[in-house]
């Protein structure tokens, strides 16, 4: 596009060449004298969230000022700024295909899916029934194998683990919160802590998060004498026990009136802000506004990525809520 400043196609992952991606970058021309280095070649990559997605005029706009920039940089003999993730990188997706078949007829559930989850963040993967959230939920928790694609979780790929080591996944690294609770019905709530805090070495203690949970008085009750906002409670308390890496929340307020719904919310927030790693799916809006980071997700596929601070008071939630749904009406929510 001019003055040695060149827009190309990048080759993506694995090697496939994929058409959301685009490089923009700057070399001195070996023609005129210049010798094309390490420290003369500037590159910014720019990604569009969906896979196929298209690139506006302000899009190639960006490209042309950034590449102007990184020319600079490199005319001026300055060394060019080292990339540095904000945040460190728990867990990756990529190019995540899954099929289900019911006799002849198959099903192509995931199409390619394609994000990160940082430690510390509250991600929400958002979209209607049958979108395929609680089905990459899943295999992210290992409790559903992936027909193509990878997963990396802390740096090792998980996708093709045995049983033996998907338990051991499983038990060291993922808590999870599931829409019906899924409590042991013949141990009281105390109990059900404890069984499974016993798979772990050094878990957390069951009278603390009972207390964390605002459940002290109900140690002893069987879960069909708590309401469903206490049974969710409880459940929260039992993926907190193992001290996991990540809690997985399968529609963790789906089966609750709003008022237990927001207290569960609630208790997930501050639960975040204290470092804990979180991964939530959800087909309301208004919950994933709670949320540090929204992900679309339309008929297995990434439709775009949406960003929210994780730190709110209450009298930003409505304003969070309104600028997130003006976002998913721009993408035909």
């Amino acid at each position: 596009v001019g003055d040695n400043i060149m827009v190309g196609a990048k080759s993506g992952i694995n090697g496939n060449l994929k058409s959301n991606q685009i490089v923009a970058g700057y070399a001195l021309d070996p023609a005129t004298g210049g010798t094309v280095s390490n420290d003369n070649f500037g590159v910014i990559e720019f990604i569009k969230s969906n896979e196929g997605g298209t690139f506006t005029q302000e899009d190639i706009d960006a490209f042309y000022i950034l590449s102007i920039l990184a020319q600079i940089e490199i005319e001026s003999g300055a060394p060019l700024p080292t990339f540095t993730p904000k945040e460190e990188l728990l867990l990756s997706a990529r190019n995540v295909h899954k099929y289900f078949k019911n006799g002849e007829l198959t099903s192509h559930v995931l199409k390619g899916v394609n994000f990160d989850v940082y430690k510390g963040e509250f991600l929400c993967l958002l979209g209607e029934s049958g979108c395929g959230k609680s089905t990459m939920l899943n295999i992210i928790g290992g409790l559903l194998d992936l027909d193509e694609g990878e997963i990396i979780f802390n740096g090792k790929n998980i996708s093709n683990l045995n049983e033996k080591e998907l338990t051991a996944y499983r038990r060291d690294n993922v808590g999870f919160i599931f829409q019906s609770y899924n409590l042991m019905p013949n141990l009281n709530a105390k109990q059900n802590l404890e069984l499974i805090g016993e798979l772990v070495k050094d878990s957390l203690s069951a009278d603390d998060l009972l207390k964390t949970v605002g459940l002290s008085d109900k140690a002893k009750n069987y879960p069909s004498e708590l309401s469903g906002g206490q049974q969710q409670r409880i459940a929260i308390a039992r993926a907190m026990i193992k001290k996991p890496k990540i809690i997985l929340a399968d529609e963790p307020t789906g089966n609750l009136d709003s008022k237990n719904g927001k207290e569960v919310m609630e208790l997930l927030c501050d639960l975040n802000k204290e470092g804990t790693t979180i991964m939530m799916v959800t087909h309301d809006a208004k919950i994933a506004a709670k949320c540090s980071r929204v992900l679309y997700i339309v008929d297995g596929n990434i439709q775009g990525e949406f960003e929210l601070s994780n730190k709110f008071s209450n009298e930003e939630e409505m304003e969070r809520e309104r600028v997130l749904n003006n976002w998913l009406m721009e993408l035909g929510w």
